[in-house]
């Protein structure tokens, strides 16, 4: 299992990072607001990166004693990163998949006069979008924390638990 999480996490890392470095070397000038769309649907991907790089370093530190620690884990910093880091990454990954789908109709429909490719315009509106996200997902984050002494899921994953410990 830890295998699997390590090969995961370095194949998200990896392949975000080749297409950043790729878009950003061989962008043409008129490309430029595509790129920033590309970064940002890349570095919203590369979110996912960290709850797999966690569970792996810990797994890894604790190796065949995570019965014996789960508590400590559930109710410790990484876990309530791995929360909102998957927290964040469940509702940006969508977001910005529609952002670049509306940007590419937008410049298609009006290809002279749209503001979607203005690179401040996309600026303002994906730094107002990340920044309310990381502020809703940090508030639920929080409200998690100081309502359970831990997280009620075994792999702090708002959206997994194979324990069913939930329910």
């Amino acid at each position: 299992m830890e295998i699997a999480f390590g090969l995961v996490g370095v194949a998200v890392l990896v392949s975000n990072l080749i297409s950043i470095v790729l878009q950003n070397t061989l962008k043409k000038e008129t490309e430029s607001s595509f790129v920033l769309i590309t970064n940002f649907v890349n570095t919203t991907d590369l979110t996912c990166f960290v709850p797999f790089a966690l569970l792996f370093i810990f797994h890894f530190v604790h190796k065949g004693t995570f019965v014996l620690h789960e508590i400590i884990w559930r109710a410790s910093t990484p876990c309530l990163l791995i929360f909102g880091c998957s927290f964040a990454f469940a509702v940006l990954s969508p977001l910005s998949l529609f952002f670049m789908s509306l940007s590419r109709h937008m410049v298609v429909l009006h290809p002279i006069d749209t503001v979607f490719k203005d690179n401040s315009f996309l600026l303002k509106w994906i730094g107002m979008s990340v920044f309310i996200i990381v502020m809703l997902g940090s508030l639920i984050t929080l409200l998690y924390k100081y309502n359970f002494s831990r997280l009620p899921m075994s792999l702090c994953l708002p959206s997994v638990d194979p324990t069913d410990s939930i329910w």
